[in-house]
């Protein structure tokens, strides 16, 4: 796999970056502040084929998402598709309409105008709160009923499914989405527990279509909670003891495993989760769950490096993106050395079988990497197909090329 091999009718935007000064994470700073610098413009890649302009001067900004087909020139009506925006974060774009807030699909075609809630304090309808899934698929607005409650509108393909709740809110969790667009909150089992004493909690799942799959009891948690793929069960974490995860199901409490570091991802359609963890005293490891049995099926130190840059699972295999020097060293290796004393970080990729953990392949692209914030390096899944992205750049990574060993991907024998 050649990540620099991008589309032909995509390479303008390598010149166009040249001339743009590029800037951390420039999509989540409201449309109304004003820039520091008398005059400056910024873009990136926040999905494949969907780009992000942000062009400020004389305090004056203008922010637009920019739509590309997949062969970079038509898209809508014979042409591009550009919107004006105020916000991009967590998977969608919001505008401003006639006074009302107007949230749009990333890497889907719809627009959806949010009617007012209650706890709407600005017309911008609590952004922060809100959130889609990598694909655009679902889209999620949690609101506040009405005081010590909790709800929220659950959009799919830019229409209103379904409405969660109202439910008595717990404080210190908030609504959780899986990348498919399931849904996890913990709730007060009774909305007058303050009155009773009944401190009772309950978690609640929803699938991707926003349908409720189970509302069961549940042990008291004080940290996050991961739903699994489909809404079929969930993960709540419980640091204050632990660490301790217990899955939840439709028949209610199930395994409990101790585990050291945090739920990196689920195997699509199964009840086994990634977590990483510290092996043998080191960070940087993973360990595969398995929520049925509660047992770990396979643990593995990060390949090719300490810490993974960015991830992501399929059924088959999960693959990982990590910082090399060109001499070959991982970070971690003692032979690694600051790159500040020469040595140039390139982008590595691995891929490991979900069923054993064994490395299948090994690939990487010989350009220069900084993987700080300004690059922003992610694994996303649309469309079923698999997208590695940097703000300057994406490209497609294929199974059947890392499987067959084919472009620029090598095949791998470990032995264990």
């Amino acid at each position: 796999m050649k990540t620099r091999s991008l589309s032909v009718s995509f390479l303008f935007l390598a010149a166009m970056a040249i001339s743009y000064r590029t800037e951390a994470n420039p999509v989540e700073e409201p449309l109304e502040e004003i820039v520091e610098s008398p005059a400056v413009a910024t873009t990136e890649w926040v999905a494949p084929y969907v780009n992000f302009t942000s062009m400020a001067a004389g305090g004056h900004a203008i922010r637009t998402i920019t739509w590309f087909s997949e062969d970079g020139s038509t898209n809508i009506d014979g042409g591009t598709k550009t919107q004006a925006v105020a916000f991009v974060q967590h998977g969608i774009a919001l505008a401003a309409e006639n006074g009302q807030t107007v949230a749009f699909g990333l890497c889907e075609p719809w627009k959806v105008a949010l009617p007012k809630k209650p706890d709407d304090s600005h017309m911008w309808a609590a952004p922060d709160s809100m959130a889609a899934t990598p694909d655009s698929r679902t889209f999620i607005r949690p609101f506040t009923p009405a005081e010590g409650q909790i709800a929220v509108d659950v959009y799919v393909h830019g229409v209103l499914a379904n409405t969660l709740g109202p439910f008595a809110r717990h404080a210190p969790q908030e609504t959780t989405m899986n990348d498919d667009g399931s849904i996890a909150m913990v709730i007060w089992k009774d909305a007058a527990w303050k009155d009773t004493g009944e401190r009772a909690l309950q978690v609640v799942c929803a699938d991707r279509n926003g349908s409720i799959r189970f509302r069961v009891d549940c042990e008291e948690t004080d940290s996050r909670i991961f739903p699994a793929p489909d809404g079929v069960g969930v993960v709540l974490e419980e640091a204050r003891n632990g660490p301790h995860f217990t899955c939840y199901t439709r028949e209610g409490k199930g395994r409990t495993v101790d585990l050291s570091g945090d739920c990196v991802g689920w195997v699509p359609g199964t009840l086994r989760s990634l977590f990483t963890a510290t092996l043998e005293g080191k960070k940087g490891g993973y360990q595969l769950v398995d929520w049925d049995s509660g047992k770990v099926l396979w643990e593995i130190p990060c390949p090719g490096g300490v810490h993974a840059m960015a991830m992501t699972i399929t059924p088959r295999l999960v693959i990982f993106v990590v910082a090399e020097q060109e001499n070959g060293f991982a970070r971690g290796d003692p032979r690694w050395t600051s790159p500040k004393g020469g040595e140039r970080l390139i982008r590595a990729f691995y891929a490991v079988r979900v069923e054993d953990g064994r490395l299948v392949a090994r690939a990487q692209d010989d350009n220069p990497a900084d993987f700080s914030a300004r690059e922003r390096p992610r694994l996303m899944q649309v469309r079923k197909k698999i997208y590695f992205l940097t703000t300057e750049a994406f490209s497609e990574i294929k199974e059947e090329d890392i499987l067959a060993g084919k472009n620029g991907w090598k095949a791998v024998t470990e032995d264990r």
